[in-house]
């Protein structure tokens, strides 16, 4: 037997155990309709969330026009954001080959942390302390999907050390007696945001890149049995 024969028939076997499988045996597994159920999900649910949140806060008529109507602009760039810069995220990590970064599209990534901006003054103008913190917990979350490592925890302990900031210092100017809440809340938002984080990168994981294939049809063959 030749080295050539050799060589395919290990590449054969490899396509048997599963190590390598073509376009067929991917979509037999499932691997296509969960890739593709994951890319629509992931974006879907964190555009669900913002507009569950800040949707019934928007038309509370208890809130002022002055309020609630860039809050409202600010939901509709915010979710469109969102799910651009998740979308982006999943398609590049999935084509990425690992040698260099992700970086989220600027213009996007500008756009979230403005609306950002305007659904957490808002709010805590109105010392709504369980929803100021809702988008900025979002944006970090998603901005640390971009990260490697070691920068995707120095912003997520950043984020949760400064987060109680704001609402306490809103607590103690009003003298409302809610210091505790307006200032552990935000921290412990941030860390539910990033364990969605942590689950959507699992997710993009198990659904990762399609097999490359062979103009042929056949399973790409290994590196030095060419």
């Amino acid at each position: 037997m030749s080295p050539y024969d050799i060589c395919h028939a290990g590449n054969a076997r490899t396509g048997d155990n599963g190590r390598v499988r073509d376009g067929a045996s991917e979509r037999g597994a499932g691997l296509t309709s969960f890739r593709r159920f994951t890319w629509w999900t992931v974006p879907g649910t964190t555009v669900f969330l913002l507009v569950v949140f800040f949707g019934e806060w928007i038309l509370d008529t208890d809130v002022p026009a002055w309020a609630r109507i860039p809050a409202a602009a600010a939901l509709v760039v915010d979710t469109v954001a969102s799910a651009v810069l998740l979308g982006g995220w999943l398609t590049l990590s999935a084509a990425a080959d690992g040698s260099r970064p992700v970086w989220p599209p600027r213009t996007w990534l500008f756009a979230a942390i403005a609306a950002t901006v305007v659904l957490a003054v808002l709010p805590l103008a109105r010392r709504d302390y369980g929803l100021w913190a809702v988008a900025p917990a979002v944006t970090v979350a998603i901005c640390a999907t971009y990260l490697g490592p070691r920068r995707r925890r120095s912003l997520i302990v950043g984020a949760v050390l400064l987060a109680p900031l704001p609402g306490a210092a809103v607590s103690l100017a009003a003298g409302d007696g809610k210091l505790a809440y307006a200032a552990l809340f935000p921290a412990g938002l941030v860390c539910w945001a990033w364990s969605c984080g942590r689950q959507r990168r699992t997710c993009s994981a198990t659904a990762g890149p399609a097999t490359p294939r062979s103009t042929t049809g056949s399973p790409t063959v290994a590196p030095g049995c060419g």
